[in-house]
């Protein structure tokens, strides 16, 4: 077994942070955001990219889409197939730079994927190819500017392997190369919850006043309004939305 499959089984093979991340409101708004995000393009056939402990397919189990979701952990497969009953679902286990798959789809999806890749150009490249005509290519990327992620890995909280730091202009830069066209880039979120909730031992993980609807209605309201305004450059992700181009895009 691979040094990068092993690290993903010992982190995906905990349920605690699963259900951490699906049962806790705050964590859960997170994802419901993105939901809201992806279902903006009514689009119906998704691919998820490194899918993980499949929150992102919890989330939409009951949406009326189609979902395939990829990930190099086996534990974390074995773990969604057990958390989502659909048929319209499909989670195949693999490493998304040697897996290929035929199917076509309306909306290829990463969040926090693409600095694990030796070659992400290399992975756009073939993904590409599983776009429908009008699909789009989805990317979220953690940003090396934002507080929390500088914090957690100056503490090497996480032993994960990183390959490269995604900037926004790296990031515009290699779907560019890839042969995308990018008809959306923005920023999203400003508040730390990779800090709060994803941390085991953080003393915020279980307070009460992260759990109430009324509070977490007022965190996204003022999340959203930072997220647009100057702050912005030290938001916690930075997006790239992506559509074929007719330029064959090259690898390096």
């Amino acid at each position: 077994m691979k040094t990068q499959e092993r690290i993903y089984n010992r982190k995906y093979g905990d349920s605690a942070l699963r259900d951490i991340q699906i049962n806790h409101p705050l964590f859960r708004s997170f994802f419901e955001r993105i939901v809201d995000i992806l279902l903006r393009y009514d689009k119906k056939k998704i691919l998820e990219l490194g899918c993980g402990q499949g929150i992102l397919a919890y989330c939409l189990k009951d949406k009326n889409v189609e979902y395939t979701g990829i990930d190099i952990s086996s534990a974390g497969i074995e773990s969604i197939r057990k958390l989502v009953k659909n048929n319209k679902f499909k989670f195949l286990s693999g490493n998304v730079e040697e897996i290929s798959i035929n199917d076509k789809f309306d909306i290829i999806f990463c969040k926090d994927l693409l600095h694990h890749l030796k070659n992400p150009l290399d992975v756009l490249n073939k993904f590409r190819k599983n776009l429908n005509p009008d699909g789009l290519f989805i990317a979220f990327e953690a940003n090396p500017l934002n507080p929390q992620f500088i914090f957690l890995n100056t503490l090497a909280i996480t032993r994960e392997i990183y390959y490269y730091r995604t900037t926004n202009s790296y990031l515009k830069e290699i779907f560019t190369r890839s042969g995308f066209e990018i008809i959306d880039n923005y920023r999203y979120s400003v508040f730390p919850y990779d800090l709060i909730i994803s941390v085991k031992y953080s003393p915020l993980r279980h307070a009460n006043f992260l759990m109430e609807k009324k509070n977490i209605d007022k965190i996204v309201h003022f999340d959203n309004f930072f997220s647009n305004s100057l702050m912005n450059m030290f938001s916690s992700y930075n997006i790239v939305v992506a559509k074929n181009s007719n330029d064959k895009g090259i690898k390096h």
